[in-house]
């Protein structure tokens, strides 16, 4: 099966829940952010700090075509993945792209306390980052609505994409 990305703002449960969607798909499950980490010795926020912003997307950049070379993989990746690069495209083409779509408040009660997030450490960057990246985000094979419960979220992005890949709706959103 086609690798499956999921994509969305810093907050918005990625990782955690894409274990659990992974595991559930019987897929294999990577993290972006965590293989970065384990390569370079440092997460993506200290190399934004350190390196600038340029050079955690070219890393990104990197892993997405080292990525794309395997099947049955189920990827969170970091918020700015599929802004740069082109991306997104890259991965439109080649693997399945799936969206949970908070508002601002929903991710900023779950980021307030997270000082290490450089690029969304106040409400109005988070808003501003959100605007930014939404227009690329949308663009996701399937967009899931975000559920404040954990278990709705679940059970939400497996329907998607099984609709998905039942219906063959290649290109096409998913739930809305």
């Amino acid at each position: 099966m086609k690798s499956i990305f999921m994509i969305g703002m810093p907050g918005s449960g990625k990782s955690t829940l894409g274990r659990r969607v992974a595991e559930a798909l019987h897929m294999d499950f990577l993290d972006t952010d965590a293989e970065i980490t384990e390569s370079e010795g440092m997460t993506p926020e200290e190399i934004i700090m350190i390196q600038g912003e340029e050079k955690l997307r070219a890393m990104e950049h990197a892993l997405l075509l080292r990525l794309l070379e395997k099947e049955n993989l189920f990827i969170s990746t970091g918020g700015g993945f599929p802004v740069h690069h082109d991306n997104m495209t890259i991965m439109k083409e080649r693997a399945i792209t799936v969206y949970v779509k908070y508002s601002t408040e929903v991710l900023w009660e779950r980021l307030k306390k997270d000082r290490v997030r450089p690029l969304s450490k106040s409400l109005p960057a988070l808003t501003q980052l959100l605007e930014e990246r939404s227009e690329v985000y949308d663009k996701a094979d399937i967009v899931v609505p975000g559920e404040e419960e954990a278990n709705e979220n679940l059970d939400n992005v497996i329907r998607a994409i099984q609709e998905y890949l039942r219906d063959g709706t290649h290109g096409a959103h998913g739930t809305r």
